[in-house]
């Protein structure tokens, strides 16, 4: 006759699962689900602490290399705009995820691949923050190159994350 266990995190809930890394008694509120099997809280932090390898510089200049690289990009796809029909279109989609995998790439080089969640999200931040000079010329100058700008943000900004986070589509 098996003995009854009650999470450790919560005492009052009987329980038949253990965390397959500790042992602890966990309930089905708390257990993770992992392909080696369940994991309590405590123990799937400790193991995500282990891939957050970024210091705390890593995300101010994660988000400044972005948003500086965004600028003159963002610039010229607004006198892109100025080239209606075919050409324009043509340019703006070999630009677009060129120049975010490129912002990307630099972001990565700066941070020497440290990674953390936060900082794929500051880097992402980055490249919209970077437009913003690019939206003050165009409604001054040009407005129909905010279509480009709101295609760059629409594709560059989740490359710029995808890439960092080390996301692959295939």
């Amino acid at each position: 006759m098996s003995e009854t266990l009650f999470c450790y995190r919560h005492p009052q809930r009987e329980t038949m699962l253990r965390c397959s890394r500790c042992g602890n008694p966990i309930c089905a509120s708390c257990a993770i689900h992992t392909p080696t099997g369940y994991r309590c809280p405590d123990c799937q932090q400790k193991l995500e602490k282990k891939f957050i390898t970024a210091t705390w510089h890593d995300y101010p200049l994660a988000f400044l290399i972005t948003a500086l690289a965004s600028v003159p990009v963002s610039l010229l796809l607004v006198f892109l705009g100025t080239l209606t029909g075919f050409l324009g279109w043509f340019i703006a989609i070999l630009v677009i995820p060129s120049a975010a995998a490129g912002i990307a790439e630099a972001a990565r080089w700066v941070t020497r691949k440290r990674r953390a969640p936060w900082l794929f999200r500051l880097a992402a931040a980055g490249t919209v923050v970077g437009t913003l000079p690019a939206w003050l010329v165009a409604l001054w100058i040009n407005p129909f190159g905010m279509i480009y700008l709101l295609l760059y943000l629409l594709f560059a900004t989740p490359i710029v994350y995808g890439r960092l986070a080390g996301i692959r589509l295939n």
